[in-house]
């Protein structure tokens, strides 16, 4: 049996746990609206979260994830700070989610 230890490069796999919600497309672009962050058409008019996943984080602390047009926002459990509780991280990312059930949420997939 052979085992291959390198890196490899016909496969894609991706995960993340956060304490946040799934919201829809047209949620996200108002939490970005509501947020100052303008959302630009391109020719397409194909929305990418990609381009606004570093001005969100920066303005609220908040993550983006997205896979097959759904869409995560959250802050990753790993960002808790040392003397902050449980309960004071769940309620501060809740207020930067208003009206939304915040959950943890866990998902992975692989590509390849």
């Amino acid at each position: 049996m052979k085992i291959r230890t390198g890196f490899v490069s016909n496969s894609s796999a991706s995960s993340f746990c956060i304490f946040g919600c799934e919201i829809s497309e047209e949620d996200l672009r108002k939490l970005l609206a509501d947020n100052g962050i303008t959302v630009t058409e391109g020719e397409d008019e194909s929305f990418s979260s990609y381009e606004y996943e570093d001005e969100l984080a920066k303005k609220t602390g908040l993550e983006i994830h997205n896979w097959d047009y759904s869409y995560w926002v959250g802050k990753s459990w790993s960002t808790i700070g040392g003397e902050e509780t449980g309960n004071q991280f769940k309620e501060s990312v809740q207020q930067k989610l208003p009206g939304r059930e915040c959950k943890t949420i866990q998902e992975a997939w692989m590509d390849g």
